[in-house]
């Protein structure tokens, strides 16, 4: 009997990472609080005492895409196109899922990945390519 082929494949510097949403259904971990933290603390105080549950409208940039969103996620991005959304001072983790947030989740490659955090492609690829799952960014299922 042959043995069967890895389903598994050695993710490369083209592999492409999102943030996997199912993933934080599983954790156990709060994935409000942890959007949360990636707002300034007057933006946080503001949405805590906001009883708001409408939809807004968010226009992704590159495709001009409408899509609706809560108040939390609006928020998200809008302060994603500021200029200390991502300082040098931001964890590799939290830049991440900054740029990903701030891309739509589109998934991005380590070399992408790269340009957007002045980190090495390799310092991002050997993080994300461990055994441990950072706050759901995981390979798309298409590796290439």
């Amino acid at each position: 009997m042959q043995p069967r082929p890895s389903t598994l494949v050695k993710p490369t510097l083209d592999t492409r990472y999102h943030i996997d949403y199912s993933w934080w259904d599983r954790s156990g971990e709060d994935l409000r609080i942890y959007l949360l933290s990636h707002l300034p603390q007057e933006q946080r105080d503001l949405l805590a005492k906001s009883a708001d549950h409408h939809q807004y409208d968010a226009v992704d940039p590159e495709t001009g895409e409408v899509t609706q969103v809560d108040e939390l996620h609006y928020w998200l991005l809008k302060n994603s196109r500021t200029p200390d959304f991502i300082t040098p001072h931001t964890s590799l983790v939290d830049g991440i899922f900054r740029v990903l947030i701030a891309n739509n989740n589109h998934p991005m490659s380590s070399n992408e990945l790269s340009v957007h955090l002045g980190r090495p492609p390799s310092t991002i690829l050997k993080m994300l390519s461990g055994a441990r799952i950072y706050k759901g960014i995981r390979p798309t299922e298409s590796t290439t």
